[in-house]
């Protein structure tokens, strides 16, 4: 006798999709097209969400969209020119050795430097050039290229990749917003835990030579009404369009836990970079009195900076402390605190000495200095090492406390 489970009921579905992860709800979505409607109604929950101009990435899997050639013409000629080229060389009786070490003429001496290279990286290269004249020569001589192209997207989770092909019948930036649309349109606000928005490689190596605050942005094809509610968000490169491209998003009934700005051009008068109760600010020592004035309006309760000096070296203690004393400034609250990436030990010890030297009644022990504010208040500033791998290896905070009452307090 043949028995037949209940399907699964309305409530039931829902309660299912709710704690089931993202990426394997949206393949069973496309997969199942009778519960898109009731799969997009449920709240999507992601640990993790990073968007780029062409990727996507959602907990630990990525869809990365790009161009894939499928070219028959030139890899058969190049097939073909080998093969006749090998027998050439065994009907002359010559081993291919011996073509490549052989004397070389006046023309063959110019282009030397260029054969000690790899022969791998100058193959590539010639094919690159190719690739990037071909599409004029075609037009040129009203050709068809020979070669078909095709959208391409690769999904990526660990080791392990999927790839599809779809015909090329429109734009690379039309197919990213149709993917995103697929993942994310028509749906409630969606809860995010970490929220990350970053740069397309070219404006990385752009930014590397002309240092932070260069205006490079990644454009993100998301779908219309698109909302997040984030605990954190990071990357954020703080020009003005990429400080709109996160606020258009983000839900701004909930108050941000931690914001990450990695950029000198710091929008600190936004109301998520504001208003979040951690702000992490990664900038350059050229910005240090552009971020004194900056701290004027910060209330936020914790603020770490990670300082780059000139070519990416080391700034001077000197430099570090004039951002503590700009953070001063302004009256903070019982509790608030700053702290300091560094790279060495002895820095933190040079701040201290400027803190002690700055304040005659300062109380010092080993690796900490304490301080009376004019508010009744006192300022921590301590230094410990760090057992991990980053590139601080140690950490420099000043605290706000309670002034003690008694000498004992330490």
């Amino acid at each position: 006798m043949v028995t037949f489970s209940a399907p699964i009921s309305y409530e039931s579905l829902k309660a299912v999709l709710l704690h089931t992860d993202p990426n394997l709800r949206f393949k069973i979505a496309q997969r199942i097209p009778k519960i898109r409607l009731t799969e997009k109604a449920v709240p999507l929950r992601i640990e993790s969400l990073s968007l780029e101009e062409f990727s996507t990435t959602v907990n630990s899997q990525s869809y990365q969209l790009g161009i894939y050639q499928q070219d028959y013409q030139n890899s058969l000629r190049l097939y073909e020119d080998a093969l006749a080229k090998i027998n050439q060389l065994k009907s002359e009786g010559k081993t291919i050795w011996e073509f490549l070490d052989g004397p070389m003429t006046e023309d063959e001496q110019r282009i030397s430097r260029i054969v000690r290279l790899h022969r791998g990286n100058i193959e590539r290269t010639i094919e690159e050039y190719r690739t990037k004249l071909l599409p004029f020569h075609c037009r040129r001589n009203n050709l068809s290229p020979p070669f078909t192209c095709y959208i391409q997207l690769t999904i990526t989770q660990g080791n392990v990749k999927t790839i599809q092909r779809y015909a090329y019948n429109h734009k690379l930036y039309d197919a990213a917003k149709k993917l995103n649309e697929i993942l994310f349109a028509n749906r409630p606000v969606i809860i995010v835990s970490k929220f990350e928005g970053t740069m397309t490689p070219m404006a990385q190596m752009a930014m590397a030579f002309v240092g932070f605050g260069g205006g490079f942005d990644s454009v993100w094809r998301i779908p219309v009404g698109m909302k997040i509610s984030a605990n954190s968000i990071s990357s954020v490169f703080g020009d003005y369009n990429q400080i709109v491209s996160f606020s258009s998003i983000l839900n701004s009934s909930r108050t941000l836990q931690n914001v990450g700005v990695t950029v000198s051009v710091l929008n600190d008068q936004h109301s998520f970079v504001k208003n979040a109760q951690q702000l992490t600010i990664s900038t350059r020592t050229e910005s240090i009195h552009q971020l004194i004035r900056a701290f004027e309006t910060m209330d936020n309760q914790q603020i770490n900076i990670d300082l780059w000096g000139i070519l990416w070296g080391s700034p001077s203690p000197y430099e570090y402390f004039q951002l503590l004393e700009g953070w001063l400034s302004k009256e903070r609250s019982v509790g608030s605190v700053i702290t300091f990436g560094l790279r060495t030990e002895y820095i933190g010890e040079k701040i201290l000495e400027l803190v002690i030297n700055k304040n005659e009644r300062a109380l010092s022990r080993d690796r900490w200095v304490k301080v009376v504010l004019k508010n009744g208040t006192k300022l921590k500033v301590s230094c410990w090492g760090l057992n991990d791998h980053n590139s601080s290896n140690f950490i420099l905070a000043a605290i706000i406390q309670k002034a003690w009452n008694s000498r004992k307090d330490n």
